[in-house]
């Protein structure tokens, strides 16, 4: 985070560039970090899209483990596209 508490993630390796309002098709990233819209085969808001991505990384953060796991793709795509999670219990109300 910088001086403002603006969140900056780059990841080198898959990007994609939009104009703005510009819906996407083209799915790139990590499947446990994909928004449910990407993994759905939508067209979706790169922007919403990785406000997702850092939710899930935030998750990561705070328990230790991702939200959304499983070895066979179809299931993790399940877990995510209908928000399968839990939130463990040592965590805490204000976060």
């Amino acid at each position: 985070m910088d001086d403002l508490n603006n969140i900056k993630i780059v990841d080198f390796g898959l990007s994609n560039l939009f104009r703005e309002g510009e819906k996407l098709s083209t799915a790139c990233g990590s499947p446990c970090y994909a928004a449910p819209e990407m993994v759905a085969g939508e067209k979706y808001d790169g922007i919403l899209a990785d406000m997702w991505s850092c939710g899930v990384i935030i998750y990561a953060m705070v328990c230790g483990f991702l939200p959304f796991e499983d070895p066979k793709t179809p299931i993790l795509y399940n877990k995510i596209i209908n928000a399968e999670f839990t939130i463990p219990p040592f965590v805490s109300e204000e976060c």
